[in-house]
């Protein structure tokens, strides 16, 4: 399920398509439904098993990756 943070919570967006190959997962989030219509840089972080909707929960809970403040990039170009 695709998320999306709107007046300090997190809400459905809509659902994508993931496979799973070897080590490899790949999800599909169609530009559209997010309103993506031009080049863009996406920074996303993976995060499981959060006591809490703190970030800082990241450090103590659960496991997040890249670890600390860092966040991955994906560049999309039109």
């Amino acid at each position: 399920m695709l998320q999306r943070f709107e007046n300090n919570a997190w809400t459905d967006c809509c659902r994508v398509n993931s496979r799973i190959e070897n080590n490899k997962m790949m999800i599909t989030v169609p530009r559209k439904e997010i309103g993506l219509s031009a080049a863009v840089d996406i920074e996303f972080k993976w995060s499981d098993n959060m006591q809490q909707d703190d970030p800082l929960d990241w450090y103590v809970n659960g496991d997040v990756a890249p670890g600390g403040r860092f966040n991955y990039v994906y560049t999309a170009k039109k």
